[in-house]
């Protein structure tokens, strides 16, 4: 705040100075000032001042069988394909994979002059299908006064690093006023270009819409006789992989023991089957008989 208060006094002197200082169109050396400037992107459209700035946010709950929601949502997605990237395309699309699909959802953004027409044809395509509309919701944010306050806030911070640059270019001044000023002079274009984005925003949010579609199943639906086995043979696929696995570990785990216990075992086994043998033999009498 000081360096603005500071370099806001300097600004006044420099003024007073007009014969000493270039203009804001030319640098000290007579080159033209645009060569100086640091370029910026190019500012959208301006939108005519009269007409509301408004962004308008739709959603729509549609019921239909569980097993017919894929297909109705991807009519739903070529609908949206088929009015042209520039006019809507699709910003997050999920399928749920329960019985009912409560979380099915797709969102779409969608030119806000087509976005209504749009939305005609997404519900038709829901009645085609079988289903019917159970809930539906607009929400419009009127932007018009924000977007006339950031438009001031640029102009003003605009200007600010007009001034400031043409002090910087000319070194007007001491070192002192030279360093502040290239302080206040990041510091004024970080904030112009923070309010170039907030404007481009808003703008956007205008120009398009967001429709939201949510899609679910009637209460207590039941899916079809593959739906139902799925679970179960995603379960069973689980129980034997995890039995496997049990199974190798047992394994990894007894391997040493089996060589340190077994070894010997196998051993003790085999001298006592040599003893019964020996002892299982007849004897011999003394003449060899």
């Amino acid at each position: 705040m000081r360096t603005l208060v500071m370099l806001s006094a300097l600004l006044l002197v420099s003024c007073g100075e007009k014969d000493m200082v270039p203009t804001a169109n030319e640098s000290a050396d007579g080159a033209p000032m645009e060569a100086l400037m640091v370029k910026e992107e190019a500012a959208p459209e301006q939108a005519d001042a009269a007409a509301p700035q408004i962004a308008y946010r739709y959603s729509r709950r549609y019921r239909t069988s569980a097993d017919g929601i894929p297909a109705l949502q991807a009519r739903h997605v070529a609908l949206c394909e088929q009015a042209g990237k520039g006019t809507c395309h699709v910003l997050s699309q999920r399928i749920a994979e329960a019985a009912t699909r409560q979380d099915s959802e797709l969102t779409l953004s969608v030119t806000a002059s087509k976005a209504r027409a749009l939305l005609i044809g997404l519900d038709k395509a829901v009645e085609g299908n079988g289903g019917d509309v159970v809930a539906s919701g607009t929400e419009a944010e009127d932007l018009g006064t924000r977007i006339v306050d950031v438009e001031a806030r640029l102009r003003a911070k605009q200007t600010l690093v007009d001034r400031l640059l043409v002090i910087i270019r000319t070194r007007t001044g001491s070192i002192k006023d030279v360093v502040a000023a290239e302080q206040a002079f990041a510091e004024a274009q970080g904030d112009l270009e923070a309010a170039q984005a907030e404007l481009s925003l808003m703008r956007r949010q205008v120009a398009r819409s967001t429709v939201t579609l949510n899609y679910a199943a009637p209460a207590g639906a039941r899916s079809s006789f593959n739906e139902t086995l799925r679970p179960a043979f995603d379960e069973a696929g689980t129980l034997l992989g995890e039995s496997m696995a049990s199974l190798v570990r047992f394994l990894i785990v007894s391997l040493p023991w089996l060589v340190v216990i077994g070894l010997p075992l196998s051993w003790l086994w085999r001298r006592r089957q040599t003893r019964k043998a020996a002892s299982d033999m007849p004897p011999h009498d003394e003449t060899g008989r």
